[in-house]
């Protein structure tokens, strides 16, 4: 799923790169611990996210509140 994010957002295709985070959302409100394992990549990848200013605003505030997730 990070491969298909960053595959998204490297073609430009912020709209399915969205679908994907929905997956993470649902997998974080559902306190799945198989994201325990990926958190280092996940937090790197949301970081790089929140911080490519050539992203819509509302796509990087999604990386932002994975961050937020994670530090919680």
């Amino acid at each position: 799923m990070i491969t298909v994010i960053h595959d998204c957002l490297n073609n430009q295709d912020e709209d399915n790169a969205v679908k994907v985070f929905e997956v993470f959302d649902n997998l974080i409100e559902c306190d799945v611990p198989v994201l325990s394992k990926a958190i280092p990549q996940l937090a790197s990848l949301f970081l790089e996210i929140a911080s490519k200013k050539d992203l819509e605003q509302s796509t990087r505030l999604k990386g932002l509140n994975f961050i937020f997730w994670i530090i919680q």
